[in-house]
This record gives structure tokens, sequence and C-alpha cells, in this order.
């Protein structure tokens, strides 16, 4: 593997992930990464997964964090990165998702962009393809994936609060799934703006005063917001025992869900989306690869048991 391109990606960097690897780098033939503004090598689940994933399946790869501070310009980094002969996967997040958006239609390449992508102007995942590099967001899949385990969405009132990058991708495949959507917004005219982009007949749209309102007659709550939690323990005693509470973090940022837990209700953190984002793409990924399907399922199904089991 040819370090020089790897030391231009760290050049955009406050880390350096691939120096502080290079012993293991030198036999392998593909890597990929997370990019963040908030330092994804302090929190990020991402490269956990996908190295679990490479090691299943015996794949030569590696998948750093990559921390590029706010600074940095995005699209040069984006740029390098797809330049680079190694990469098969760039996984985005906070607070690059729309600026990946925006940046991808600078460069000169091959793009297979998902209509969702199109509808949400934001992207979590660009993924090398032989024709094409595959741009999708996954974050609403991984989302609805978790929920449907648990109950069907259609028909199902569900109150999503936040209207970020994560809400917006998951609030386009709540409403492809026919879920009546209330969207509640710090700033309420970013939620009525989200709205209109999903186009949804059954979308209602206003602030966080409305969410007590909303909250008490709601199948589904999802907390797409980064801090603090959409109700508080008093709020969440009041709902229906059987109120599904969903949070988009996890671990100790994962307050929604934990207040949930402990009250015993039905809960969700970002693990399962985190999963559920993670095994669109490492389909997809494989797939270019050539590793037989049977070998991916057997692979991920093993991962996610192990993954979700612990807290």
């Amino acid at each position: 593997m040819d370090f020089s391109y790897l030391s231009r990606i760290e050049s955009y960097l406050s880390n350096r992930p691939f120096t502080e690897q290079r012993d293991r780098l030198g036999s392998l033939r593909y890597i990929g990464g997370i990019v963040g503004g908030e330092q994804p090598s302090r929190y990020s689940q991402s490269p956990l997964l996908w190295n679990l994933l490479f090691q299943h399946l015996r794949i030569p790869a590696y998948f750093a964090p990559f921390d590029l501070p706010p600074s940095k310009e995005f699209g040069p980094f984006l740029e390098t990165v797809l330049q680079t002969p190694y990469c098969i996967d760039l996984t985005v997040t906070n607070p690059y998702k729309h600026a990946a958006y925006n940046a991808l239609h600078k460069l000169n390449i091959p793009l297979t962009i998902t209509e969702r992508v199109h509808r949400l102007q934001s992207l979590n995942h660009v993924i090398f393809q032989p024709d094409s590099w595959f741009v999708d967001s996954t974050d609403g899949e991984g989302m609805v994936r978790a929920i449907k385990k648990r109950i069907l969405l259609k028909g199902r009132r569900v109150l999503l609060v936040g209207a970020g990058g994560a809400a917006a991708s998951i609030g386009y495949e709540l409403v492809r799934e026919g879920a009546e959507l209330r969207i509640a917004n710090i700033t309420e005219e970013d939620a009525h703006a989200l709205k209109e982009r999903l186009s949804g007949n059954t979308v209602l749209a206003g602030g966080f005063n409305k969410i007590p309102e909303w909250a008490s007659e709601c199948d589904v709550i999802i907390s797409a917001i980064t801090e603090a939690s959409p109700l508080d323990r008093e709020g969440i005693r009041k709902l229906p025992p059987s109120v599904l509470l969903v949070d988009t973090r996890y671990g100790e940022h994962a307050e929604f869900a934990r207040l949930g837990r402990s009250l015993g209700r039905p809960t969700i953190d970002g693990k399962e989306m985190l999963f559920g984002q993670f095994y669109a793409a490492a389909f997809r990924v494989t797939r270019t690869l050539g590793v037989p399907e049977t070998s991916v399922t057997e692979a991920l199904g093993r991962i996610e048991a192990e993954y979700l089991s612990v807290e």
C-alpha cells in the first residue's frame, strides 16, 4: 500500500489514524473511514463494526476515524479521499452530511446518487463501485429497520424531535412506510422546511412547544437531537406504557432512552440505528469485492448479536 495517499488524507486531520496503524497496514489492500467534525475517533463505533466485518470475512482492509476540524474545507478533503485507489467506503457524520452533498457536485467523478439523497440534500455514505461512486443516506433505513422489529409503521403516529441530517433521513423513511409524522424542532422554521422536503400529506410541523401535545397521541417518539431529552421523567410517566421511545444517540449520551428504560418503557437507542445503516452499506461494499452474500449474511448476523448484547 502506497502511504503517500494516506499521508495526504492525514494532512487534513487532527488525528493520525494511519500512522498509528502503520505496522499492520502494509499487508492490506483497502481502507475506509468515517469523517466528522466532532472527533469521531472519540465516540464513533463505525470503525468497530467495519473492522469486525473485515476480520470475519478475511478482507484485507482497515476502517479509520477521520477527525476533520471545522476549520478545514470539506471539498478538498473529500476529493483527496476519493482519489485514493484503496478507498471502498467513506462514511460521513455531523456536521458534514449536507456539505458532502454540495461538494460532490463539484467533483469531476462518476456518481450514482439515490433519490433520497437528492431529496434530502444530505448523505452519509460514499461507496466505491467499479463504474461510479454510489452515494446514499442510510440513517433512516437503519432506524426504520430497528423500529419494524417491534411494530409496523403504516398508519402509526410518530413524533420526530429534531430536523437535522439524521432526522431528515429518518423522516423520509417514515413517510415511505406510511407513518403519520409530526416534526418538532427548537427552530420551528427548520421543522417546516423539513416537512416541505418530505412532501408528505400526513406530516405536521411545529416548535418544541408542540411536544407535550403530540407525544400524548403518538405510538412512537424519536429523539434526534444532540443534547438533553425531549421529555423529562414526569413527561414520560404520563405517556401510555406501550409508546416506543427511540433515541438516535447511544452510550452515555442516550439520555432519552436511558430515562425510558429506568421507567420500564420499551426503548431503542442509536446502536440499532447505527448497525442498520452499516448493514445496508456493508452488503454493497462486499458485493463490489465479490464476497458471497451468504457469507456476508452470516457474518453480519454474528456481529449484530454480539454488538447489541453489550450495553
